[in-house]
C-alpha cells in the first residue's frame, strides 16, 4: 500500500482511488464481508454462556499473561466494581470477536487510560 501524506495533509481523491483499487481487487464474497463489518451488520456469533465463560477464563488468563498488568491491578485495587464488570468485560470480547488475546490487550489499554 503506498503511502498518501504530501505535507502532512492527506488528499482524499487519492484515498477513494487507493481504496477503491483495494476494493475492485476482492473476491465478491471479501467485498460483502468488508461491508458489513465497516457498517456493523456482520454475522453474529451466536453465544451461550458456554461460550462466553469459556472466553471470558481466557481473558482473564491473557490479561494475566501481559508485562504491564500492574496497571490492572492498581485500577482494580482503586475500584474493581468498575474495572471487573462483568458488562464491560464482554464489551471488549465482543469488540475483538471473542478474541481472549486481543480482548486482553485492549482491555488493559483502556484500563491505562481511564
Amino acid at each position: 500500500m503506498e503511502t498518501v501524506a504530501v505535507d502532512h495533509q492527506i488528499d482524499p481523491d487519492h484515498v477513494d482511488a487507493i481504496l477503491a483499487a483495494e476494493l475492485t481487487q476482492m473476491t465478491v464474497q471479501e467485498r460483502e464481508k468488508v461491508y458489513e463489518e465497516i457498517h456493523g451488520v456482520d454475522k453474529a456469533t451466536h453465544e451461550t454462556e458456554e461460550l462466553l465463560a469459556t472466553c471470558l477464563s481466557a481473558m482473564d488468563l491473557a490479561l494475566q499473561r501481559v508485562p504491564n498488568r500492574a496497571i490492572y491491578h492498581e485500577a482494580s485495587r482503586i475500584n474493581a466494581r468498575y474495572v471487573d464488570d462483568p458488562a464491560i468485560r464482554l464489551m471488549f470480547l465482543r469488540s475483538e470477536k471473542y478474541n481472549a488475546e486481543r480482548s486482553a490487550s485492549v482491555r488493559l489499554y483502556w484500563i491505562g487510560s481511564i
